[in-house]
């Protein structure tokens, strides 16, 4: 009798798992399930917001980028139409709406793999508002952020060029020696030699 008992006991807890564990199983079908039809949704109707943008109509652009970017702002698409329309902000002059946009969806986890990318937008937004220095601190960030070496090279580039437009040539000069010299930033070693050169010329004409 204490036998039987003791089956029926480990027959109702492996009852309570085995529904537990099925339980679990259909609930993560049907999050999946709901995550891909969002997902798919969300690239349908950036697909409509791109056909506006290559059609040249800003303003049916701006609002169907905006619309994806609210419903589906944490997907692939939903970082995508806020890369875009800060572009289209960019385009009309308005360039702190488009860094406002940028810094809106950086933080978001469907950003992850772009986050070098909005990171130089965001300094290109702000170079055009005369922020030199608040410029070369985005294009860091995504140079630290960048993936590949080739990228990370770019945007240290970038961010020594903008130093030197601002007049800040010694810290500019740091940059292109480490770019002139790092294994990583082969693909532009060539020009950070010539800009080094620039700065000699400079200081020599100073002195």
């Amino acid at each position: 009798e204490a036998l039987l008992d003791w089956f029926r006991v480990r027959t109702r807890y492996l009852a309570v798992g085995g529904a537990v564990v099925a339980a679990a199983g259909v609930g993560y079908w049907f999050y999946t399930r709901s995550a891909q039809i969002k997902s798919g949704r969300a690239e349908q109707s950036l697909l409509q917001a791109k056909q506006a943008v290559f059609q040249g109509n800003a303003a049916l652009a701006q609002n169907d980028l905006q619309n994806v970017l609210r419903r589906y702002g944490n997907t692939r698409a939903g970082v995508e139409a806020a890369l875009l329309l800060a572009e289209t902000h960019y385009t009309k002059g308005e360039y702190q709406k488009g860094i406002d946009v940028l810094r809106g969806v950086i933080s978001k986890s469907a950003a992850e793999p772009s986050v070098s990318k909005i990171q130089a937008l965001i300094g290109d937004g702000e170079l055009q508002l005369g922020k030199a220095e608040e410029a070369a601190q985005s294009y860091q960030k995504a140079a630290d952020q960048a993936r590949f070496d080739g990228a990370r090279a770019f945007y240290a580039s970038r961010k020594a060029r903008t130093l030197m437009a601002a007049g800040k040539s010694a810290e500019a000069r740091k940059v292109w020696e480490e770019l002139a010299s790092a294994p990583w930033a082969e693909s532009v070693a060539p020009e950070a030699r010539v800009r080094l050169g620039e700065l000699e010329v400079q200081q020599a004409r100073r002195s």
